[in-house]
């Protein structure tokens, strides 16, 4: 073949190379995007989860990341586990925890709804993980029984701190019961949150043997400053020892002159309070005339509250500042400030040294 031929061919094998990669280029820059993911390529567990059984849950969740993917499988389980409760709520036929006064306000119901939002989820297998066009995909089944007996060993040992909660309170003073009621309370409480959860993931779930266990508890704490019997020591600060009176008594709690009356049988529900005042004179600048002549006292009313064998079992100190226009001692018995801070506060709390 002639030099000029060969030099020719060459040029056109180049050429022929270049319009291929050309043409290459152009074909990938036309092909479409990656499909967003529809029916066909979402997997179907996901679009139709299983149906939860007697053995699991099931929940579905889809997710950027697979952390992401799976929090959202279980959140889904939480809020089946929710919408459940709501039905039992509104069933007529139910009684297991739901005809309780606990259960009566909607700020229960939130409180419930928020528990269940907020569960933390053991005993569960992913039982699918895919990842579809940049979609993670997965299938959670939560093991019910497991789940549940979990659930139930938290009610347990509430249950047993509340029952040890309560051999206590069966030994001690009556200010000391008022106390430290609010700690079983609390955990009542915290128990009756978790019933309908157990009633929602079992059927056979029945709390009637704890509620009615903690009803009784809570009667008898509701009405326990109707057994209190109170005696005054003698004080100085008459006035403001009246407003102390007026406000215990408003409670049911029953005032003695003589605290020798009180029976041996009784004596664990005597509370002796004694009241102490103590004034300092304060002297302030005003621009303002009205306060060049008056008076400023700095008072504080101490409260402490003894059983019957005189041991201290709680001690409240109220400060104020008094203004008046009259004398230092009229600044001194001004009460209103001291009436202001039990109605703030309530009494119980004020005796119990809870006023801040």
């Amino acid at each position: 073949m002639k030099p000029k031929q060969k030099e020719i061919n060459k040029k056109i094998k180049h050429l022929t190379l270049i319009l291929f990669i050309l043409n290459s280029l152009f074909y990938i820059g036309c092909l479409p995007p990656p499909k967003e993911p529809t029916e066909k390529t979402i997997p179907q567990w996901h679009i139709n989860p299983p149906n939860d059984n007697a053995m699991f849950l099931y929940g579905s969740g889809c997710g950027l990341s697979q952390e992401e993917s799976q929090h959202k499988a279980l959140n889904r389980i939480a809020s089946k586990i929710s919408i459940t409760i709501e039905s039992i709520f509104e069933s007529d036929t139910q009684e297991r925890v739901f005809n309780s006064e606990h259960f009566n306000s909607s700020v229960t119901k939130q409180k419930i709804k928020s528990s269940v939002e907020s569960m933390k989820f053991s005993n569960y297998r992913i039982s699918r993980n895919i990842l579809v066009n940049g979609q993670y995909y997965t299938l959670i089944e939560l093991d019910r029984e497991k789940f549940f007996y979990t659930k139930l060993k938290e009610v347990q040992f509430l249950d047993n701190e509340i029952n040890k909660q309560w051999k206590r309170f069966q030994s001690i003073s009556i200010i000391e019961k008022l106390q430290f009621s609010k700690d079983i309370r609390k955990n009542i409480d915290k128990a009756y949150l978790k019933f309908p959860i157990l009633s929602a993931i079992s059927e056979n779930f029945n709390d009637r043997k704890y509620r009615e266990q903690y009803e009784g508890y809570l009667y008898e704490i509701k009405y326990l400053s109707n057994n209190a019997i109170v005696y005054f020591n003698k004080s100085k600060a008459t006035t403001f020892q009246n407003i102390v009176k007026k406000y215990v008594s408003q409670l049911g709690m029953k005032i003695v002159k003589n605290r020798e009356i009180v029976k041996k049988n009784q004596l664990n529900n005597l509370i002796i309070i004694d009241i102490k005042k103590s004034a300092e004179k304060k002297h302030y600048k005003s621009s303002n005339p009205k306060f060049k002549t008056a008076h400023f006292a700095q008072v504080k009313i101490t409260l402490t509250c003894l059983n019957y064998a005189n041991k201290v079992l709680s001690k409240n100190i109220i400060s104020m500042l008094n203004i008046s226009l009259e004398s230092f001692q009229d600044a001194v018995n001004k009460t209103k400030k001291f009436e202001n801070k039990i109605k703030d506060h309530g009494i119980l709390n004020i005796l119990m040294g809870e006023n801040n």
